[in-house]
C-alpha cells in the first residue's frame, strides 16, 4: 500500500481498512521507516514516505490532540523499534522523545502500546526519569513491562536511591556535595504508592534485611505480589514471627509498668501478623501449584493462632485451600472446629470426600454442609453415613422426622421401606398430612396403594393432589405397577384441573428407563381427556407437552405426532430439550421443523426463541440441526425479522459469519442493517463496510420512522470498549448521526445520561464535535447541561479540560469537580496541583472545595501533602466541613510528622464532629511504633472532652482495638466506671478486658472497688460476654485471671450472689464443684442463683469438652447436696441431647427420677426422651 507524503493523505487510506489490517500496515510503516534504501530506490519513492520524512510525519502524529493520530504513532512505533532491534541501530532522538511523551497520554490505549518498546530502547536514566513523571496508572503499566523486560535492576537502583535520599534528607549532620543532591533530586519519587510498587524487584537478601513493620505496612496488594514472587522467604518471615511471638510471654500479668510498656510493639505485630498471614495463605492457594499449595497448608496448620478479629478471614482462606487441597484442609477444619462456620454447598469437594466417610461424618455434625448434599454421595458411602448421623439428624435437628431428603436416597431398600413405614406411622406427623403423604412415594405401590385410600378419598383437593403424586413417586421404585397408576390417573380425570397439571409434571420427573411401548396408549388418552377437559388450562397442556418433549428421548416420532395435535390446536410450547441427549435432539427437533416454520411466517417466534435458550449450552453441538430454522429467517422479506438469524450465525458460525455471510449481506443492501450486523461492524469491519453503512445512516431522512429505527439499532450495536478501533472520520459521523437523534427528541428523560456516555466513549472526538451546546452554563435544561459536563470525564481533547477548569467557578461545579478529578487520575502531579490551585483561587464551592482535598489526600504524593499542608497553614478561617474533608485526605499520610500536628489540632477543636472525625484512623494504617504513641496522644484528650458524644466515640474506639492505649488513657477509661452512663462503662469494659497495658490485678482491684452494686452487674455481664471460643489463646488466660479474681472479691464482701454463679461458670470447669461448695457454705446460693445455674447449665454442658462434663455429670449425680444433683441433671439434659441419648444416658436419667429429694424427681419426670430413641 503507497503512501503519499501529505499527513493528509497517509490517513486517507486507512479509511477503507478495518482496525486489524490498520494495525498491520502501521506496523510496517513504522518498520519501513529504519529500513536503509537501496541504491535506484530514489526515483521510486520520490512521493513516498520514506527514511526521515516517515519518522517526522509519526513524531507528528505522536504530537497530534487527536487520540487516533496518536494511536496510530503508537502502533508505528512499535514496529520501528522491533526493527531498530534487528538492525542494531538506535532510533532518533525525537522518536525517544515521541515514545515518552506516549508513555505519558492519559489514554490507557494509547500507553500501553508504547510500553514494551520504551523500555526495549530506552537507557537506565531515562526509564527512571519516566518512572517519576509517569502517573500512576502509566507507573504500573511501565513497571510490568520492565520486570517482563528483565530490567528489575532497575526498578531496584530507584529503590535504593529513594532510601539513600531519605537517610540523606533526615540526617542534620551528614552534608552532600550541591550537585549530587541536584542530581538525587531529579529522581526522588514523591509518590508512597510507587514506593511501595518498588518492593516486589528487590532481591532476597534485602527483603530480609527489611523492618518487618516496613514488609507489613505494604497494600495487601503489594503484599500478595511478594508472596507470590519469594513464596519461601515470606513464609518464613511470618513463621519466624509467629514463633517469637508465641514463645514469650504476652499476658504481662503481674508485671510493672515498664514491662507492659515495652510489650507494646509485640502487640502491634500480633495483629497485623494474623491479617498478613491471611493474605500470603490465600496468595498461595490461588496459584494452585504443588509447592506454594504446601507452603500455604504449612502457614494454616502450624503457626496460625485464630482470633476473634481474623475468623472471616480464616474461613476465606479455608474455601480457598478446599478447592486445591480438599482432604488435608478438611482436616484442618475439624481439627479446629471454632475457626470454620460457613456451610459447604460444593458437589465436588463432597464428591473427593467420598472416601472418607468418617470425615463426611463429622463435618455433617459441625454443621459445615447440608443434608440436601446427601443424595451426592456414592451408595458405598451414604449407607455408613446414614446409619453414623441419622440418629442425630433426627433427634437434634428434626424431632424424629427423617427428612425427605435423606429417606429418598437410603441405598438399602428394606431400610428405606422400613424408614418409610415407621415415619408415615409417626404420631408427631398424624396432624401434618401433607408431611405424611410424601412417604407413600417410598412404599412399594401395592402397599403406598393401601395406605393411600383414606387420603384419595379426603374431600381437600390438596390432600388428594399429594397422595396421586406420592403414588407416582412410588412406580419410581417399582417400575412395574407404572400401568395400573396410569390407569388409575386415567379414572380421577374428572378431578380439577390443578390435580392434572401436577400429575403430568410428576410422570414428567419419572426416570425415563420405565417408560415402555405399552405405556403410550395410556398417554394417548390422558392427552385426549385433557383436551376434551372445559376447565383445562395453558399450564397443564404445557405440562403435558414438557411430558411429550421428555419421552421423546425414548419415542422421538410418537412424541413428534402428539405435539403436531398442540400445534393446531394454537397452544403449542416446547419446554425440556436441555434433558434430551444430543442424539435425540438430532432425531426429535427436524420432525418439528415444517409446524415450527408455519408459526415463524406467522409471526409467532415463541417457540424458536424457546428451542435456542434451551439448547444454547450445547449451540456449538447442534448448530447444525438448528441451521434450517434460521436459514429460513433469512428467506423473509422483512429484513427488521432476520435478527434471531443473524444472532446465532454469529454465535454458532462465528468465522463464516465474519467473514463471508455479513459482508455479503451488507454489500448486498444496507437496509438489513440491525443490531448484530452492526455490532460486528463496530468490533471487526471498521472499512468500507462500516463507512457505507454510516453513509446509510447519515442519509435517512430525519422524520422518517425508518430512520428512527435503524438509528436506535445504531445505538444498540455501539459497544464504548471498541470505540478506539474506528477512525477519526468514522467517529465524528457516528457521532453527528447519535446527536441529530437526540435532537430529535427520540430520547426519554432518563435514558439521556447515557447518551452522553456514548457520546465521550468516542476518544478521538473534541468537545467542539459534539457536546459544546450542551455544557455552556447558560443551556436552558440544567440536568441535560450536568450530565454532559459529568460526561465530559471521559474526554481527552485540552479543550474539554479548559471546560471543566471554567466549570469549576460557576454553577456547573459539583460535576465539574467530579469530572475534572477522574481526569486528572490520569495526569503528572505537577499537572493536577496546577489545576486545582487554580480551581481554589479565590470564591469556591465548599462541595467542590471537599471533593478536591480528598482527591489530593488520596493521591498519596509528598507534593500534594505539601499543597495541602500549607493550604492549611494559609487559610487560618477555613470552612469547617473543609476541615474534615481535610482529616479524611491526610489519612494517606500519616506516615509524615506534620500531619499528626495537624491531627493534634483538630481535638482541640470545639466542633464535636472535628474531634470524632478524628478516631476515622484505624488501626491496620498505625504499623509503627511512634504512630501507635501518636494517636494514643489523641485519644487522651478526647477522653477529657466534655462532649458526651466525643467521649463515647473515643472509648468505642478504644473497645475495638487490642494495642491501642497507655497508663494515662487506662486511669482516664477507669472513671468511666458508672451504670449511669452504661453504654459508655461497656466499651470502657471492654477496653479494660483485653488492654495489655494494665495487669488482671488491677482491673479486678478497681471493679471490686465499685459502690453500686448495678456498676458490677454490668460489669460481669460485659465480662461473662466474651466467649472464650471467640476469643485468641493470649487473651483467654487473662479474662479467666480478671474472673476469678472478681469471684474471690465478691464472695468475700458478700455481694450479688447471682453474679459470682456467673462467674463460676465462666472460669474454669475444674473449679465448678469446689467454688459452688464454697458458696453453700457462706449461705450464698440463694434460690435465685441456684434456679440460675440450672437454667445455664444444659447450655454449659454443649459448649464444654465432652469428657470433662461427663465426669462432673457422674461425680454431681451421687453427690450428697441435692443442690449438685440437680445440676447434673442439667448437665446430662446438655449432653444427651447433643449425643444422641445413648444407653448410658437413659440409665442416668432413671437414676435421677428415683431420686429421694423432690425436685429433683419432678424435673427429672418432666425430661422428653425422643420416641424414636426409645423403640
Amino acid at each position: 500500500m503507497d503512501f503519499d507524503s501529505d499527513t493528509q493523505n497517509l490517513l486517507a487510506p486507512l479509511e477503507t481498512i478495518s482496525f486489524a489490517e490498520r494495525w498491520k500496515v502501521m506496523v510496517e510503516l513504522g518498520r519501513r521507516s529504519m529500513r536503509p534504501l537501496s541504491s535506484g530506490d530514489d526515483a521510486a519513492s520520490k512521493n513516498q514516505l520514506q527514511g526521515d520524512r516517515l519518522i517526522m510525519a509519526l513524531i507528528a502524529f505522536a504530537s497530534s490532540e487527536v487520540h487516533y493520530e496518536r494511536m496510530l504513532a503508537g502502533m508505528a512505533f512499535r514496529g520501528m523499534i522491533a526493527e531498530a532491534l534487528v538492525q542494531k541501530r538506535q532510533p532518533p532522538s525525537g522518536v525517544l522523545t515521541a515514545l515518552r511523551k506516549l508513555m505519558l497520554d492519559p489514554s490507557s490505549k494509547i500507553f500501553k502500546l508504547v510500553a514494551t518498546p520504551l523500555v526495549q530502547i530506552s537507557t537506565d536514566d531515562a526509564l527512571k526519569e519516566v518512572l517519576i513523571q509517569a502517573p500512576m496508572k502509566q507507573f504500573l503499566m511501565l513497571n510490568n513491562a520492565i520486570q517482563n523486560s528483565g530490567k528489575s535492576h532497575i526498578m531496584r537502583e530507584l529503590f535504593n536511591e529513594q532510601k539513600q535520599f531519605n537517610r540523606t534528607a533526615q540526617s542534620e549532620e551528614e552534608k552532600m556535595d550541591v550537585n549530587l543532591s541536584a542530581e538525587k533530586t531529579a529522581y526522588k519519587i514523591t509518590s508512597t504508592k510507587k514506593m511501595e510498587n518498588l518492593y516486589p524487584h528487590l532481591p532476597e537478601d534485602e527483603l530480609k534485611s527489611l523492618p518487618v513493620n516496613d514488609l507489613f505496612a505494604l497494600p495487601e496488594r503489594v503484599f500478595r505480589r511478594l508472596t507470590v514472587l519469594h513464596p519461601e522467604l515470606m513464609v518464613e518471615i511470618l513463621m519466624g514471627l509467629k514463633t517469637e511471638l508465641n514463645s514469650e510471654n504476652h499476658i504481662l500479668d503481674n508485671t510493672g509498668t515498664e514491662d507492659i510498656q515495652s510489650g507494646d510493639k509485640k502487640y502491634i505485630l500480633r495483629e497485623l501478623l494474623d491479617t498478613k498471614i491471611f493474605i500470603a495463605a490465600s496468595a498461595l492457594g490461588v496459584l494452585s501449584r504443588k509447592k506454594e499449595v504446601d507452603l500455604g497448608m504449612k502457614l494454616i496448620k502450624d503457626k496460625l493462632c485464630i482470633s476473634n478479629l481474623f475468623k472471616i478471614g480464616m474461613s476465606e482462606v479455608y474455601s480457598i485451600y478446599l478447592r486445591v487441597r480438599t482432604l488435608e484442609t478438611c482436616e484442618c477444619i475439624v481439627q479446629n472446629k471454632e475457626t470454620f462456620h460457613h456451610n459447604i454447598r460444593s458437589r465436588r469437594i463432597i464428591k473427593r470426600l467420598q472416601s472418607n466417610t468418617p470425615l463426611l461424618v463429622e463435618m455433617y455434625k459441625m454443621s459445615l454442609f447440608n443434608a440436601e448434599l446427601f443424595h451426592f454421595l456414592p451408595k458405598s458411602a451414604r449407607q455408613q453415613f446414614y446409619d453414623d448421623s441419622i440418629r442425630y439428624i433426627c433427634v437434634g435437628n428434626n424431632n424424629n422426622v427423617v427428612p425427605m431428603n435423606i429417606a429418598r436416597y437410603i441405598p438399602s431398600q428394606a431400610l428405606r421401606e422400613n424408614t418409610a413405614k415407621r415415619m408415615f406411622h409417626l404420631k408427631d406427623l398424624q396432624t401434618s398430612p401433607n408431611t405424611q403423604i410424601e412417604y407413600l412415594g417410598l412404599l412399594p405401590f401395592h402397599e403406598a396403594w393401601e395406605l393411600s385410600q383414606p387420603f384419595l378419598k379426603n374431600p381437600k383437593q390438596e390432600i388428594r393432589r399429594s397422595c396421586a403424586t406420592a403414588l407416582i413417586h412410588s412406580v419410581a421404585y417399582y417400575p412395574a405397577y407404572l400401568s395400573d397408576l396410569l390407569a388409575f390417573i386415567l379414572k380421577q380425570m374428572n378431578e380439577q384441573d390443578q390435580w392434572r397439571t401436577e400429575m403430568f409434571d410428576s410422570l414428567t420427573n419419572l426416570p425415563l428407563k420405565i417408560w415402555k411401548q405399552e405405556h403410550l396408549s395410556y398417554v394417548d388418552q390422558l392427552i385426549q381427556k385433557n383436551f376434551e377437559a372445559k376447565d383445562v388450562s395453558e399450564f397443564t397442556l404445557m405440562a403435558a407437552q414438557k411430558l411429550l418433549v421428555r419421552i421423546a428421548e425414548t419415542f422421538p416420532v410418537y412424541a413428534s405426532e402428539k405435539l403436531h395435535l398442540f400445534i393446531e390446536r394454537d397452544i403449542f410450547s416446547i419446554e425440556g430439550l436441555d434433558k434430551l441427549s444430543c442424539s435425540s435432539v438430532e432425531r426429535f427437533l427436524p420432525l418439528l421443523f415444517p409446524k415450527i416454520k408455519d408459526l415463524i411466517l406467522e409471526e409467532k417466534n415463541s417457540i424458536p426463541n424457546r428451542i435456542r435458550y434451551e439448547l444454547n449450552p450445547r449451540l456449538r453441538l447442534l448448530k447444525n440441526v438448528l441451521k434450517p430454522i434460521y436459514d429460513f429467517y433469512l428467506t423473509l422479506e422483512n429484513p427488521q425479522r432476520h435478527s434471531p438469524a443473524l444472532e446465532f450465525y454469529y454465535e454458532a458460525f462465528r468465522h463464516e459469519a465474519l467473514h463471508q455471510i455479513f459482508p455479503e449481506i451488507l454489500c448486498t443492501d444496507a437496509t438489513k442493517l440491525d443490531r448484530i450486523l452492526g455490532r460486528v461492524l463496530f468490533k471487526h469491519h471498521q472499512g468500507t463496510l462500516l463507512n457505507t453503512c454510516l453513509k446509510f445512516l447519515r442519509a435517512l431522512p430525519e422524520t422518517d420512522d425508518e430512520s428512527h429505527f435503524f438509528t436506535d439499532q445504531c445505538i444498540g450495536f455501539f459497544d464504548p470498549q471498541w470505540a478506539y478501533r474506528l477512525t477519526l472520520t468514522q467517529q465524528r459521523t457516528l457521532a453527528e448521526i447519535l446527536l441529530r437523534h437526540y435532537v430529535k427528541d427520540n430520547f426519554s428523560f432518563y435514558a439521556r445520561g447515557d447518551f452522553f456516555e456514548l457520546i465521550t466513549s468516542l476518544p478521538s472526538l473534541t468537545i467542539e464535535d459534539a457536546l459544546w451546546p450542551y455544557t455552556r452554563e447558560n443551556y436552558d435544561d440544567l440536568w441535560v447541561r450536568d450530565t454532559a459536563v459529568f460526561a465530559l470525564r471521559r474526554m481527552h481533547d485540552a479543550a474539554s479540560l479548559a471546560e471543566l477548569r471554567s466549570a469549576l467557578r460557576d454553577s456547573r461545579a459539583r460535576q465539574a469537580v467530579l469530572a475534572i478529578t477522574a481526569r486528572l487520575k490520569s495526569h503528572p502531579v505537577p499537572f493536577v496541583l496546577d489545576v486545582v490551585a487554580s480551581a481554589l483561587e479565590g470564591k469556591t464551592l465548599i462541595a467542590s472545595e471537599k471533593h478536591l482535598v480528598r482527591f489530593l489526600g488520596a493521591l498519596a504524593d509528598a507534593d500534594a501533602l505539601e499543597f495541602l499542608i500549607r493550604r492549611c497553614e494559609n487559610t487560618p478561617e477555613m470552612h469547617e466541613d473543609v476541615r474534615l474533608a481535610m482529616q479524611d485526605g491526610l489519612r494517606s499520610h500519616l506516615d509524615q510528622e506534620r500531619v499528626w500536628e495537624f491531627y493534634e489540632k483538630s481535638v482541640k477543636s470545639a466542633r464535636s464532629a472535628e474531634c470524632v472525625a478524628v478516631l476515622g484512623i484505624r488501626d491496620e494504617n498505625l504499623h509503627y511504633d511512634w504512630q501507635v504513641a501518636r494517636m494514643n496522644g489523641l485519644l487522651l484528650p478526647l477522653l477529657r472532652k466534655d462532649d458526651p458524644v466525643v467521649q463515647l466515640e473515643a472509648l468505642r474506639r478504644l473497645s475495638g482495638s487490642p494495642f491501642l492505649g497507655n497508663r494515662a488513657i487506662l486511669s482516664e477509661v477507669f472513671g468511666f466506671l458508672s451504670h449511669l452512663q452504661s453504654t459508655r462503662m461497656e466499651y470502657a469494659m471492654r477496653y479494660l478486658l483485653h488492654n495489655p497495658h494494665s495487669t488482671p490485678a488491677e482491673v479486678v482491684e478497681r471493679l471490686a472497688n465499685l459502690k453500686d452494686d448495678r456498676d458490677i452487674a454490668i460489669a460481669v455481664k460485659v465480662l461473662t460476654g466474651h466467649s472464650l471460643q471467640y476469643t485468641p489463646s493470649a487473651r483467654t488466660v487473662r479474662l479467666e485471671r480478671i474472673a476469678d479474681g472478681l469471684y474471690k472479691s465478691l464472695i468475700a464482701k458478700r455481694r450479688q450472689p447471682t453474679l459470682i454463679a456467673k462467674l463460676v461458670l465462666f472460669g474454669s470447669s475444674d473449679l465448678l464443684e469446689s467454688r459452688f461448695t464454697e458458696m453453700i457454705s457462706q449461705n450464698l446460693l440463694h434460690t435465685g442463683a441456684a434456679c440460675y445455674v440450672v437454667g445455664e447449665l444444659p447450655s454449659y454442658a454443649i459448649k464444654s469438652p465432652l469428657r470433662v462434663i461427663q465426669a462432673l455429670e457422674r461425680s454431681f449425680r451421687q453427690h450428697a447436696q441435692p443442690f449438685f444433683r440437680r445440676c447434673g441433671l442439667a448437665m446430662l439434659q446438655g449432653v444427651a441431647s447433643e449425643n444422641k441419648w445413648p444407653l448410658e444416658c437413659l440409665e442416668a436419667l432413671q437414676v435421677y427420677r428415683e431420686d429421694s429429694d423432690l425436685w429433683i424427681q419432678n424435673d427429672a419426670a418432666l425430661v422428653l426422651v425422643p420416641l424414636f430413641e426409645q423403640g
